[in-house]
Formats: structure tokens, C-alpha cells, sequence
């Protein structure tokens, strides 16, 4: 079973692949360092609420809890 944070990673990494976007101009995008992207993505960092929003509405999706 993947966990949220797996799902998420591998969310972000499709749609920068996707989107030919790098991690810096996804971090500019969001307002993060690219450090923050880079950790997040190899799965380093535990995301905060306020990230994951950025996450979602950075790759213009929305974020639906059932």
C-alpha cells in the first residue's frame, strides 16, 4: 500500500517530467527553495498541510479527502 507522502512524491515527479519543469522552477513556482523539492522527493522530509498545499495548487490540481 503506498502511503500519502509516496503518492505525492511520485505525483510531483510525473508532473514535472510531464511538464519539463525542473525542481527549481517548480520551488520558484510554490515559493520553496529547491533544496526543499530535492528532500521532499527523495522522500527525506515528512510534508507539513502547508506544503502539501502548495504541492497540489502548484500543479494546478485539486486536493479531494473523502
Amino acid at each position: 500500500m503506498t502511503s500519502f507522502r509516496e503518492f505525492l512524491i511520485t505525483e510531483l515527479v510525473n508532473y514535472r517530467k510531464k511538464n519539463k519543469i525542473t525542481q527549481a522552477e517548480f520551488a520558484s513556482r510554490i515559493g520553496v527553495a529547491q533544496q526543499v523539492i530535492s528532500k521532499f522527493e527523495k522522500g527525506e522530509v515528512e510534508p507539513r498541510v502547508g506544503f502539501i498545499e502548495k504541492l497540489v495548487l502548484g500543479m494546478n490540481r485539486e486536493l479531494h479527502l473523502k
